[in-house]
């Protein structure tokens, strides 16, 4: 092969064409053909040979019809053992199912109710008998009351009485004191301590003017009272025509009439 020619294409050392290989003196020398390796072929299967495949298939299908035929021939059961068997399996109870227990609600949760009010107030007053407490403490004196006349013509009692005013009434307050004390209390203490409220909280002072009428007694005429010793007097109150509820008061305790 020739290195000349024009317009010969380039080419580099080591290139083969047309069985040529370029050398490092720029020229062509025939290269020698590789050998194609023959085709690998896969060895004929040897073929079964069906004389063998008889002699295994005939013992076997024979043996097979032997135990069909075994079984068919076999001694039925008996009625008492298919009733032994049938009963077995009656008397067989179905597994016990676990069931969980209902959720069981809780009671709500009762509302708490209201504390009471404190025993004193407008709201809940003291019941009687009240007992009074000293400045210094220690017991004085028991009380109990009831409003004994509503609005009464007062001056039915004395002809000097004055009819309560328009738009008033006259109240009287019938007391018992029992004295406590062993040195003694006067009863009139009450005048000076006891007024008269409404649920309100309104209060009202003795109005001690009035001539009381015949059997009727103030609280400053009563004697000294010693232990187990009592008095009844009336106190007298001038109050507005629309009150009513009333209410004794001492030193800031309310108490039921």
């Amino acid at each position: 092969m020739s290195d000349t020619g024009v317009n010969q294409p380039q080419y580099k050392v080591g290139d083969i064409v047309n069985g040529h290989i370029l050398t490092a003196q720029n020229e062509w020398m025939p290269v020698a053909p590789v050998p194609t390796p023959p085709a690998a072929t896969l060895p004929e299967k040897p073929k079964r040979k069906w004389f063998l495949r008889k002699r295994v298939l005939i013992p076997v299908g024979l043996l097979a019809f032997i135990i069909i035929l075994s079984n068919l021939n076999g001694s039925p059961k008996t009625d008492d053992a298919a009733s032994v068997e049938a009963a077995a399996v009656a008397t067989e109870e179905p597994a016990a199912t676990v069931e969980e227990p209902a959720a069981v609600e809780e009671p709500a949760a009762e509302p708490e109710a209201a504390p009471a009010p404190e025993a004193g107030t407008a709201t809940n007053p003291m019941p009687q008998p009240y007992v009074a407490k000293g400045l210094l403490g220690g017991d004085k004196y028991s009380l109990t009351g009831r409003v004994s006349a509503d609005g009464p013509d007062v001056t039915q009692w004395n002809m000097f009485n004055d009819p309560a005013p328009a738009g008033f009434k006259w109240v009287v307050v019938e007391l018992t004191m029992t004295g406590i004390d062993k040195d003694g209390v006067e009863p009139s203490l009450a005048s000076f301590d006891l007024s008269l409220s409404t649920p309100e909280g309104n209060q009202y002072n003795e109005d001690s003017g009035l001539v009381l009428g015949d059997g009727m007694s103030k609280m400053y005429e009563g004697p000294t009272l010693y232990p187990g010793s009592a008095f009844t007097g009336h106190m007298t109150f001038l109050v507005p025509e629309a009150s009513a509820g009333f209410m004794l008061h001492d030193n800031g305790n309310y108490i039921a009439l």
